[in-house]
């Protein structure tokens, strides 16, 4: 029997469903649309196990 991980991935690097690109758009989105003056929501959606951690880890690699 195997036993499969639902883990997060913790890098870009680990990326193995070519999520990146997505991840990068977004960071660019975020850093666009901030601002000191006012406020900004973004949300990210999606089932149990779909990727949103990863995705959000992704997205904190590209802003850094």
């Amino acid at each position: 029997m195997t036993i499969g991980r639902d883990d997060p991935i913790e890098s870009v690097e680990e990326d193995e469903f070519g999520r990146s690109g997505y991840a990068e758009h977004v960071a660019k989105l975020i850093d666009t649309s901030h601002s000191v003056e006012t406020s900004i929501v973004f949300g990210l959606t999606g089932a149990w196990g779909s990727g949103k951690t990863s995705m959000l880890k992704m997205i904190e690699d590209k802003l850094e």
